[in-house]
């Protein structure tokens, strides 16, 4: 069923791969969308695990099918025509990013390895079963993904930083829109340059990185860098482009080094404002018309409320006026994603009075506080957490509700009424 899954999800690409390349008789050459390289005179899904393995002039992805798994690729272009991104994606730097969830593919429900597409297997993810990529470092996994054992598994896997599948991570995002797996929400890919918390913020193919305590979407090594960058590998064995430049990342051809990358800049039109470099549509609400703001995507929407005084940006996935919407709106300090808030002298802030069950620990995670199974061993049955994975261990005693007003007790037990439960009135085990 894996191959059949596979096939499904590249049919419509690859004969329509071929269908250009007929188009290109003229030339002789084999045009391929997408997804696919041209092997052999025809365009083919080709694995990888870092661009050195694809053929010359493509890069290594995120399998745009959704499987899971890296595929050479040829570069997409921002025209939208010679090799446009599929459905609900958009090129930046030769890398589409957006889309969702397919079928079949991380996170998507399971009970068996069948059932997963391509590589992906059957395995424990949270409190249930989920296809998941097979993984031994953090370099093998999909941006907003982590190389780990879950509670309960086998093998090591790639994890959502959420810590389990939910959300959009299982039903997908509208077109245009990301699903950021370190929160299962939907939200619009911020740009490249632009400031980010988590990789999860950024996309398929880029990374939320920096050199200092400021974080911004950079794109993967692949088979290259823009100008202004080279590419490092950093923990978890990822290789992803870093900026030359001293200050904010900048990259491509107009950055100037040393000092404000805006400076030899020139922005108008649909673009006209300068941030980190790049000219965007804007980059706060101020820069929007009047009944519009400035989204994460750094472009302006209609319909959502005008943000000022201490709650000055509007968080989409919120639906409300925050005071940040990352690090960059805290003088520096962390932005708790989750309830919007700058962090003060606690470094928590208020998002860990927020935490209870099915997740009462809280956490630092990638920079920001979240809610987990445990933080530590007072939050498990069985008094036993993994730091590593913030979860449980271990069967746990008889669950906290029975049913032996129903089914009755075994001999010399008594039944709790409260509890449901059967218990040794001499106080045995």
């Amino acid at each position: 069923m894996k191959n059949a899954l596979k096939l499904n999800g590249w049919i419509v690409v690859l004969i329509t791969a071929l269908l250009v390349g007929c188009g290109g008789g003229e030339t002789g050459s084999t045009e391929c969308l997408y997804g696919t390289v041209s092997t052999n005179g025809s365009c083919q899904v080709v694995d990888c695990s870092n661009g050195q393995q694809c053929p010359t002039g493509s890069i290594c992805v995120d399998d745009p099918a959704g499987s899971g798994a890296k595929v050479c690729t040829v570069q997409c272009t921002t025209d939208t025509t010679t090799i446009p991104c599929p459905n609900g994606q958009v090129c930046e730097l030769g890398i589409c990013k957006g889309g969702a969830v397919g079928l079949g593919g991380q996170c998507g429900p399971c009970s068996t390895d069948s059932d997963c597409d391509n590589s992906l297997v059957c395995s424990q993810v949270g409190a249930s079963l989920h296809c998941s990529q097979l993984c031994s470092n953090d370099g093998n996994c999909s941006s907003g993904w982590d190389c780990g054992q879950a509670s309960g598994a086998s093998t090591m896997t790639c994890l959502p930083e959420v810590s389990h599948c939910s959300g959009c991570l299982v039903d997908g995002c509208e077109q245009g829109d990301i699903c950021n797996p370190s929160n299962g929400m939907c939200t619009p890919p911020v740009a490249t340059c632009g400031n980010c918390v988590n990789d999860g913020q950024c996309g398929a193919g880029y990374r939320c990185h920096g050199k200092t305590g400021t974080k911004f979407c950079v794109p993967e090594c692949g088979a290259g860098c823009p100008n202004n960058a080279t590419c490092k590998v950093v923990t978890g064995d990822i290789m992803l482009c870093e900026w030359n430049n001293e200050g904010p990342c900048c990259l491509g051809d107009n950055c100037s080094g040393a000092g404000d990358p805006c400076s030899t800049v020139e922005c108008a039109g649909a673009l006209p404002v300068c941030l980190n470099g790049v000219c965007v549509q804007c980059a706060q609400d101020t820069d929007c018309p009047d009944g519009q703001s400035c989204n994460a995507a750094l472009t302006c929407e209609a319909g959502q409320q005008q943000c000022t005084g201490n709650t000055p940006w509007y968080n989409a996935a919120l639906s409300k006026c925050c005071e940040c919407l990352n690090g960059t709106h805290c003088g520096g300090k962390t932005c708790l994603t989750t309830t919007c808030m700058c962090a003060g002298n606690n470094p928590t802030g208020d998002i860990c009075d927020t935490c209870a069950e099915p997740y009462p620990g809280c956490a630092e995670f990638q920079g920001q506080w979240v809610c987990v199974q445990c933080s530590d061993n007072s939050h498990c049955s069985t008094n036993q957490c993994d730091i590593n994975t913030y979860t449980c261990q271990g069967g746990g005693p008889a669950p906290a509700q029975g049913n032996c007003g129903a089914q009755g007790c075994a001999p010399g037990l008594n039944c709790d009424a409260n509890s449901g439960l059967c218990y040794d009135p001499t106080g045995n085990c």
